[in-house]
C-alpha cells in the first residue's frame, strides 16, 4: 500500500458516497460520478432511514457534546473541482449534516454551541487521490470484514461481486458492463483467492459469498419485488449452498454460481411461496420450519418425509420430530435384536446355578428390570 497523506477539509467540501457498500445491492442502484453531488440528498435519506442500520441519530447526539474529535480519520478521494467524495467515513459525515439540519429546523429551540461547530471547519482526513483500487478495497476491506463496524450480507456480499468481475473482466481481457455481471459470471478460484488477498478475508468465505449473490441474482430475477433486506432469504440462500444435501437438492452449479431450472421452482416454492402461497421455510435454523430442519429431513427422512414438506407444505420442524422419533424406534429394535443375538450364544445347559458369581446375578437382576421396563411401556404385563 501506498503511504498515507492527512490533509484538512471543511466539512462541505465533503460528499457521501451515494454508491456506499453499506446500502448498495445491485448494480442498477450504482450512481455515476457527475451525479454525485446531486445525490446528497438522497443518500443522506437512506442514512438516517432505521432499517438501514447506519445509527446517525446517536452518533450525531455524541458528536453535538463533544464536537467532531477526529481521531479516526476519514478517507476520501478527490472529485472535480473541490470536492471530495468521502470513502471511508460516511456515517460520521452524516452525523454531522444531521446536526446542521436539526439546527436550521429548530432555530428557536437553540444552536449548537459555536466550539462544537468550529470542530466541522478543519476535518482531519486521509487524501486516497492517487491511490490503486485495489489498494483502497484491501483497506475497506481490513476496516469493514470482521472489523470496526461489518457491512451487512447483502451489500458487503455485492462489494466483493462487484470487485470478482472486474478481475474476471481484467483476466479475460473483456469489458463486462455492470448490468450483464450475472451472464458472464463463472466461477474462478484463482479469481477468488485474488479477492481474498485484496480483503484480507479467507478464501472460503469470500467464495461463499460471491456464489450467495450470483444465486441472489437469479432469484431476483425470477422473482424482483422480494425485500431482501425485510426477509431472511439472502441467509437462507447462503446457508443452501453451504450445505451439499441442499446444494444437491436445488441441483447448484457451483460453477455458474445458480441453481437448474427445476431447483430454482422449487427453492422459490419453499422459501419464497408461489401464487400468492406462504413461503414454507421461513428461517434459517430458529422457528417451526426451518432451513436446516429440512436439511435434516433430506438427509435421514424417506422420500414420503420430504413430500411431506415439499408437497403438502407441513412446517419442516414437524417433520424432523416424525423422523426423529422412527429412528427412535428403528434403533431400539436393532438393539433389542442385538441383545436377543448375543443372548442366544449362552449355552444355558452348560451352567449350573452354582457357577453364576454374585456378580452376575446383579447384572441378570438388572437386566430383568430393564425387560419388565420395555414390557410394561409396550402394554405388555410385567
Amino acid at each position: 500500500m501506498q503511504t498515507l497523506k492527512e490533509v484538512e477539509l471543511k466539512f462541505d467540501q465533503l460528499l457521501l458516497d451515494p454508491n456506499n457498500p453499506r446500502f448498495a445491492k445491485h448494480s442498477d442502484e450504482l450512481v455515476a460520478e457527475d451525479d454525485y453531488e446531486e445525490m446528497q440528498s438522497e443518500t443522506f435519506s437512506k442514512m438516517i432511514q432505521r432499517e438501514n442500520n447506519f445509527e446517525i441519530a446517536e452518533l450525531a447526539k455524541n458528536i453535538s457534546k463533544n464536537g467532531y474529535l477526529g481521531f479516526d480519520r476519514m478517507f476520501v478521494k478527490k472529485l472535480k473541482g473541490s470536492k471530495f467524495l468521502v470513502i471511508e467515513g460516511n456515517r460520521r459525515l452524516a452525523a454531522i449534516y444531521f446536526l446542521l439540519k436539526q439546527e436550521e429546523s429548530h432555530r428557536t429551540r437553540g444552536a449548537l454551541a459555536p466550539e462544537i461547530k468550529k470542530t466541522f471547519l478543519k476535518i482531519p482526513c486521509v487524501d486516497l487521490t492517487n491511490w490503486e483500487t485495489e489498494d483502497i478495497k484491501r483497506l475497506l476491506g481490513l476496516r469493514h470484514y470482521d472489523s470496526v463496524k461489518d457491512w451487512r450480507p447483502l451489500p458487503g456480499s455485492f462489494n466483493l461481486f462487484l470487485t470478482y468481475m472486474a478481475e474476471y473482466a481484467k483476466v479475460n481481457n473483456i469489458e463486462i458492463l455492470n448490468s450483464d455481471h450475472a451472464k458472464h459470471f463463472i466461477y474462478d478460484q484463482n479469481i477468488s483467492r485474488k479477492i481474498a488477498d485484496i480483503y484480507a478475508m479467507k478464501e472460503a468465505r469470500v467464495k461463499s459469498m460471491i456464489l450467495t449473490y450470483r444465486v441472489y441474482l437469479q432469484v431476483l430475477e425470477y422473482h424482483n419485488d422480494i425485500n431482501f433486506e425485510t426477509t431472511n432469504l439472502f441467509s437462507i440462500i447462503e446457508e443452501t449452498i453451504s450445505k451439499e444435501i441442499l446444494r444437491k437438492r436445488f441441483e447448484f452449479d457451483p460453477s455458474a454460481g445458480q441453481f437448474s431450472e427445476n431447483g430454482l421452482e422449487l427453492f422459490i416454492d419453499l422459501c419464497i411461496g408461489k401464487d400468492g402461497s406462504a413461503p414454507v421455510i421461513t428461517e434459517v435454523s430458529r422457528g417451526e420450519s426451518t432451513l436446516r430442519d429440512y436439511a435434516y429431513v433430506l438427509q435421514e427422512g424417506s422420500d414420503y418425509d420430504r413430500e411431506r414438506i415439499e408437497l403438502n407444505k407441513e412446517k419442516s420442524g414437524d417433520v424432523k420430530a416424525d423422523v426423529k422419533s422412527s429412528q427412535n424406534q428403528r434403533n431400539l429394535i436393532n438393539t433389542l435384536k442385538q441383545i436377543k443375538l448375543e443372548l442366544g450364544k449362552i449355552n444355558l445347559d452348560q451352567i449350573k446355578i452354582d457357577d453364576i458369581t454374585d456378580r452376575e446375578k446383579e447384572i441378570i437382576d438388572d437386566l430383568q428390570e430393564t425387560l419388565n421396563k420395555l414390557k410394561g411401556a409396550s402394554g405388555g404385563k410385567l
